[in-house]
């Protein structure tokens, strides 16, 4: 038989000053008597403020532009690798300001990986 399980964690986010609540899946196989094998199905996400996610063409990374206020209220933009169970990058879109807000509606909004998987591109409003 198989077995479902949805797990909470929480991970320090330095580049955002706050602790994440992200959620992973497992799946576990059992005979009644004992588990016979387990594994984490798909990968891991946050579970507030994505605007936008894609996964990479290999599915080892999943890109995800997030929306966030600070603890003065201020809304910032974050760009987040996420290689199955955990963040690996973190980027303040806000901070660079290169560009103003990303776009998450349905005509514009986009997100998409290199087929190296070493790039992505986004649309977003011009610096003001």
């Amino acid at each position: 038989d198989a077995l479902p399980i949805y797990t909470e964690w929480s991970q320090p986010d330095l580049e955002r000053n706050e602790n994440v609540k992200f959620c992973r899946q497992y799946i576990v196989f059992h005979d009644n008597n004992s588990i016979v094998y387990s594994s984490p199905s798909g990968n891991a996400t946050e579970i507030k403020g994505e605007l936008l996610s894609k996964e990479s063409p290999s599915g080892a990374l999943k890109a995800v532009i997030r929306d966030t206020k600070n603890s003065q209220g201020e809304e910032k933009q974050f760009l987040e690798v996420w290689a199955k169970n955990r963040k690996v990058k973190s980027i303040n879109l806000s901070a660079l300001e290169k560009h103003g807000k990303v776009y998450g509606d349905e005509q514009f909004g986009c997100l998409a990986w290199s087929h190296s998987e070493t790039h992505l591109l986004y649309l977003a409003d011009r610096k003001s």
